[in-house]
């Protein structure tokens, strides 16, 4: 696990609380340099504001869209993409329809499963899936 906190930072994420996530072994150079990168505030932040954050995330992001020559979405597409991958792979391993909605939520730093199901995962994503994964 990498911090990206500086001496100093207060954690600002909508819950309140620290977050921390997995994430593949070859981005680990990557990430590390985060840390280091001129780019990162004082804070530890890597926006300068919250005001300009909107801007800046989708600007990077249409950037990244089009060097990888993907369909870019809103930036909340992509939670709510990894959110159905992640409740599918969770399946996939053997977990159950709450189980699953559960190690989802909490990847997504939601404490109730209602929130994932509701927002994120309904219940025809999840019956989607497992017809995909019925083979």
């Amino acid at each position: 696990m990498i911090s990206l906190n500086q001496e100093g930072n207060v954690n600002r994420t909508k819950g309140g609380k620290p977050r921390s996530f997995p994430y593949a072994p070859w981005a680990q150079e990557f990430i590390a340099a985060l840390k280091y990168s001129p780019d990162i505030q004082p804070t530890g932040h890597i926006f300068a504001d919250r005001q300009g954050l909107p801007d800046q995330a989708r600007r990077l992001i249409r950037q990244a869209c089009s060097e990888l020559g993907i369909q870019p979405l809103a930036t909340h597409g992509y939670r709510k993409t990894f959110s159905v991958e992640e409740y599918h792979r969770a399946r996939s391993l053997g977990a159950d329809d709450r189980q699953a909605l559960l190690e989802t939520s909490h990847k997504l730093g939601h404490n109730r499963i209602d929130v994932t199901r509701q927002s994120y995962v309904s219940s025809d994503k999840r019956a989607k899936g497992a017809m995909l994964y019925d083979e």
